[in-house]
């Protein structure tokens, strides 16, 4: 891990700083909007994959100690970056798993409406048991008379 994020003015710039650390995607060529899996994975994700594969295969049953070990470190990263302790940082196993355990810590009882674009996964449709979230879940078309939408950017 580096040991400070780079400046905003750098992320800003042409080139972008980072461009050189998601080289397989070859950001510096082309524009990746979407906010989720399908996005841009920075080179680094590369690497990681093949190293759990080879601690799996070498390991078996005794990987997860260093398992957990890494996921500490990554705990602990995003905590520097955040500035809030590591205990506070949440990990996962994919988004679905996120989503559930944000859901489940929102009062949905008191004020059953979770608003999202139409863009987003369908976890936020439908529950791991397979049954509706439509009733909770607000996905407003884009309509600038609907308040739920702030004036154009």
């Amino acid at each position: 891990m580096s040991a400070a994020a780079p400046a905003l003015e750098s992320i800003r710039g042409t080139p972008n700083a980072l461009a050189p650390h998601y080289s397989r995607f070859d950001v510096a060529s082309r524009l990746l909007f979407t906010g989720h899996s399908h996005q841009a994975w920075p080179d680094a994700t590369r690497e990681a994959q093949l190293e759990a594969w080879d601690d799996a295969a070498g390991h078996a049953d005794e990987k997860w100690e260093r398992a957990f070990a890494k996921a500490d470190r990554v705990r602990t990263g995003f905590a520097r970056l955040l500035g809030c302790a590591a205990d506070e940082v949440a990990l996962g196993t994919s988004t679905h798993e996120l989503v559930v355990r944000f859901l489940s810590a929102l009062p949905l009882g008191k004020r059953p409406r979770l608003l999202t674009t139409d863009g987003e996964f369908h976890i936020y449709t439908v529950r791991p048991d397979g049954s509706d979230l439509t009733a909770i879940v607000d996905t407003p078309g884009v309509d600038e008379k609907n308040p739920a939408w702030g004036p154009p950017l």
